[in-house]
């Protein structure tokens, strides 16, 4: 009974967030080239676009 009420409760309020979606707004990105790219080319790019590099993710496995 317990656990019917528990799931209860989630799909409602999964139902809530599917019909009432709400707008989610960011100020960082994780950007992936389609091929390798260096640092400095990196930086050009990011800079071109109005961003900020930060260099390569912590798990990236292109660091």
């Amino acid at each position: 009974m317990f656990m019917m009420a528990i799931l209860l409760i989630l799909i409602i309020t999964v139902e809530q967030s599917i019909q009432n979606p709400q707008e989610v707004f960011t100020n960082s990105f994780h950007i992936r080239f389609r091929r390798d790219v260096d640092h400095q080319n990196a930086h050009q790019i990011a800079k071109r676009h109005g961003f900020i590099n930060l260099g390569p993710t912590e798990r990236s496995i292109h660091s």
